[in-house]
């Protein structure tokens, strides 16, 4: 959480209150896969107003790596599975 600029326990001046990072991604209607394997939620949370500013230490480019390996994972874990995980965000 601290990536994103969140200190959950206390706010200062260059800090968030968690809700920053919960509210782009709170729609059960974001859960699933788009069609390039990528989870709904990540494209709300790269695409919120999170990185427009100096406060988020994680790039884009950083998010997009850590959602595929999300999804490597996630995929090789389900193909021996009768019913596949998903996560809720």
């Amino acid at each position: 959480m601290s990536l994103f600029g969140i200190d959950p326990l206390r706010e200062g001046a260059k800090k968030r209150t968690f809700h920053k990072l919960a509210e782009p991604i709170r729609d059960h209607r974001l859960e699933g896969l788009d069609k390039d394997n990528l989870h709904n939620f990540y494209h709300a949370l790269v695409n919120s107003n999170l990185f427009w500013d100096d406060v988020t230490e994680l790039s884009k480019a950083q998010l997009l790596a850590y959602e595929e390996n999300i999804v490597h994972h996630t995929q090789a874990i389900n193909a021996k599975r009768h019913r596949p995980v998903t996560w809720k965000y």
